[in-house]
């Protein structure tokens, strides 16, 4: 609990251009741990701008870690909103919960989820999955790693728009890779390939590709590309996004 109080009361404030995607990278907010315990982290972004209106945007996430000999637990709750001479433009929220377990084959071990969302860009009132499936070890030498995931996952979503609602079973794949210099700089990139499982045309893409260099103890600067692609989107929303970002994470 120390660690939780401790999240709840650090506040960080840095400069970013704030966006969000539909497939949300959970890869990047993993954590390679030495030592057995609790752990966390919490990310936060704040812009304003004035033309000749003013506008604000603001996000945060906090990610909590557990890890022992055999078992790996992830929590990352996320919120933001962005807001211009009293037009809200988004407004989002998100939590993910993530279990992986070891197994007898050192390169691979299975995975279980679920996620809750909702975003007003994305014109998604509600968006709650739930699914599982397996990560390999691909390659793993000094400070370098690949991975790739494949899982099956049910996905309900309710739209903005109407009463609108949707459950359907996709299929989820993902290609990582970490390199680090430790205490110099790291470099992480994951894309998503997640197509539908009746109808493989309908499919989302999503990148995500983070350098982070510390520049003290517990603080670094982090520079962020992430893009995103759906086939088939809500009515009315764009199939496409992409958004860069600059900041400030803290690492307890």
């Amino acid at each position: 609990m120390n660690l939780i109080i401790r999240i709840a009361l650090i506040l960080l404030v840095f400069f970013a251009k704030y966006a969000n995607g539909q497939v949300v990278n959970i890869e990047q907010s993993r954590m390679h741990l030495d030592s057995l315990g609790w752990s966390g982290v919490i990310q936060g972004n704040f812009q304003m701008q004035k033309y000749q209106n003013l506008f604000l945007a603001t996000s945060a996430r906090t990610t909590v870690f557990k890890k022992n000999e055999k078992d790996y637990w992830m929590f990352l709750g996320e919120t933001g909103f962005s807001v211009a001479q009293d037009v809200q433009f988004n407004n989002m929220s998100l939590f993910h919960a993530r279990y992986n377990r070891s197994t007898n084959i050192e390169w691979l071990k299975w995975e279980a989820f679920k996620q809750m969302q909702y975003n007003r860009l994305l014109g998604l009132d509600r968006r709650n999955l739930l699914g599982s499936g397996l990560r390999f070890k691909l390659y793993e030498k000094d400070n370098s790693r690949y991975y790739l995931g494949t899982s099956v996952m049910w996905d309900y979503e309710k739209v903005n728009r109407g009463d609108e609602s949707v459950l359907y079973g996709r299929s989820s794949f993902y290609l990582s890779f970490t390199h680090r210099v430790p205490g110099k700089w790291s470099l992480v990139s994951t894309t998503y390939y997640q197509p539908l499982l009746n109808r493989l045309n309908d499919v989302r893409v999503a990148g995500q590709h983070a350098f982070t260099t510390p520049v003290g103890k517990h603080l670094g600067v982090r520079i962020e590309l992430n893009h995103f692609y759906d086939s088939r989107p809500p009515v009315g929303i764009i199939k496409s996004t992409f958004n860069s970002q600059i900041g400030l994470i803290w690492e307890l």
